[in-house]
């Protein structure tokens, strides 16, 4: 053999031997995203709810005369110290979360007269502190206009996660 038969076959050996140890890398990367997976597929076949109890709104007065009762409440959905499960878990959990207040039923019909314009919202939005998910809700009553009289409704907040996944053991 002459020396550039041997270069080649040199170069070559070089090349495949980079090519397996990219493939051995991406093996045990994907080892790792497996692992990862098993530990979170527990959470993801569940649904899990959280309901809060009744409790009435605050009020907010001006005059002393009430004009509108709010309440917020800040609830912990997910949390993690393993910063690759947080992230598919933010990602699973922002999609599949829906959330109810449910008023206490001796006001329930006044709401629906009252909503008519606009006057009762309820907002909710997710917010992230170091490994911790959390969702915040809030929701808003104001009188803007003659109608039916409100008293302080009880109330409660019920959060339902149901991962929109099926997953193959």
């Amino acid at each position: 053999m002459n020396s550039t038969t041997l270069r080649t076959l040199w170069t070559r050996n070089n090349v495949t031997t980079l090519k397996l140890d990219l493939e051995n890398n991406n093996r045990d990367e994907n080892d790792t995203s497996v692992k990862t997976s098993n530990q979170i597929c527990p959470f993801i076949k569940t649904i899990k709810e959280i309901t809060s109890n009744f409790e009435l709104l605050n009020e907010l007065t001006i005059e002393g005369e009430v004009v509108s009762y709010f309440k917020q409440w800040q609830v912990i959905v997910y949390e993690s110290a393993n910063p690759t499960e947080f992230n598919y878990m933010i990602n699973l959990i922002t999609s599949s979360l829906s959330y109810n207040v449910i008023y206490n039923e001796s006001i329930e019909n006044v709401l629906d007269f009252y909503n008519m314009g606009n006057e009762l919202r309820s907002n909710g939005f997710f917010s992230v502190e170091g490994s911790i998910l959390f969702f915040y809700v809030s929701v808003y009553i104001a009188k803007t206009f003659d109608g039916a009289v409100i008293t302080n409704p009880q109330v409660k907040l019920q959060i339902n996660i149901k991962p929109f996944l099926t997953v193959k053991n």
